[in-house]
């Protein structure tokens, strides 16, 4: 690889480092008056204590604004970045920058709705597929941290169904381990049945 090469990768992940570090949910919290998210309902910087601090409207901005970011970076990787796996290294920033923000004392959130967004932008059908196994775990379950492993672990299977090159799908599983241990400590919660559930399931 030459060195323009790698000097293009090198300014796409700072870039998209910088972009991942604003936490959409911090910082619309504290737009809002309420104060800083991490400090409330579960402690995490994202969509679903988002949803349980600030209400489902909001929320779903959160959402959408995390995720719409996600796919921006993956149409952009995609055509900046040259070679088989330079895109895919290239969004490793964004990645970062929402899991460490520099902006918010490297406390962010689990990377979930960025990753939904990724996946959007590599494969529109990945993307929206994801969500759908998110859906039927948590309606099931009323525990949207298992729909997010459960997505995760969806994202690289999908992708090697839909014939995305090699580099693609190591990505989907590099992705799928991230978010596996960004959610270690709510495993351990649903293990012990102390996690806390988005809504009451009806009883059989």
């Amino acid at each position: 690889m030459t060195g323009s090469a790698w000097l293009d990768l090198g300014l796409f992940s700072l870039a998209a480092y910088l972009a991942g570090s604003v936490s959409f949910g911090v910082v619309l919290t504290r737009l809002l008056g309420r104060g800083d998210l991490r400090a409330q309902g579960s402690g995490n910087a994202g969509t679903l204590n988002a949803a349980r601090v600030l209400g489902k409207g909001w929320a779903l901005l959160v959402l959408g604004l995390d995720a719409g970011r996600g796919a921006l970076a993956a149409w952009l990787a995609l055509r900046l970045l040259p070679g088989p796996w330079m895109p895919y290294a290239g969004l490793a920033g964004l990645l970062a920058g929402n899991l460490l923000p520099l902006f918010h004392g490297f406390r962010g959130g689990k990377g979930v709705a960025t990753s939904l967004g990724v996946m959007l932008g590599l494969d529109w059908v990945v993307g929206l597929g994801g969500p759908c196994v998110w859906l039927a775990l948590a309606l099931a379950t009323g525990w949207g941290s298992l729909g997010s492993l459960g997505m995760a672990l969806a994202f690289p299977a999908l992708l090697l169904l839909r014939g995305q090159p090699a580099p693609a799908v190591a990505a989907g599983a590099a992705l799928a381990a991230v978010l596996l241990a960004t959610h270690r400590a709510n495993l351990a919660r649903m293990l012990r049945g102390e996690e806390p559930r988005l809504f009451r399931r009806r009883p059989a």
